[in-house]
């Protein structure tokens, strides 16, 4: 997915389990996002107060310094407040848990499942930042 420029949109994706940041990243490189990925909300909310806005964010529920709810919480409360926010997360029934999250997903879903999901997201977002699609993708903290 590129804008009319050849500007990729950016994804933040928070996620703590190396293996499935691995896939997940893998899966949205080859649909067309830059992803910058980081494994704790310490990095996460560092990055809220000096990084431009992403078109989506990916959030684990289950992270080691803090929980994915109070990294909800700081996103809502930054100026990253109107960027979509897909919970991907192996607890079930995740609408009991009453987070201000755009979608709700199960890691057990299937990953044309995830990619589509990140696209509506990223198209409800119009104004959210791209990197030019020659500079690098996959940053990490």
């Amino acid at each position: 997915m590129k804008d009319s420029a050849g500007k990729r949109p950016l994804v933040v994706l928070v996620e703590d389990d190396a293996q499935t940041r691995g896939a997940l990243e893998a899966i949205l490189d080859l649909e067309g996002y830059d992803v910058s990925a980081c494994h704790t909300a310490a990095a996460l909310i560092s990055r809220l107060r000096f990084e431009a806005k992403p078109a989506v964010v990916i959030l684990d529920l289950t992270l080691p310094d803090a929980s994915g709810g109070r990294c909800l919480r700081a996103i809502r409360a930054s100026s990253w407040a109107d960027v979509p926010v897909l919970i991907l997360s192996a607890w079930g029934h995740l609408e009991r848990f009453g987070l201000d999250a755009d979608q709700l997903l199960s890691k057990t879903c299937d990953p044309v499942t995830i990619a589509r999901a990140v696209d509506r997201l990223a198209r409800r977002h119009p104004s959210s930042s791209t990197r030019r699609s020659d500079q690098p993708s996959g940053s990490r903290t």
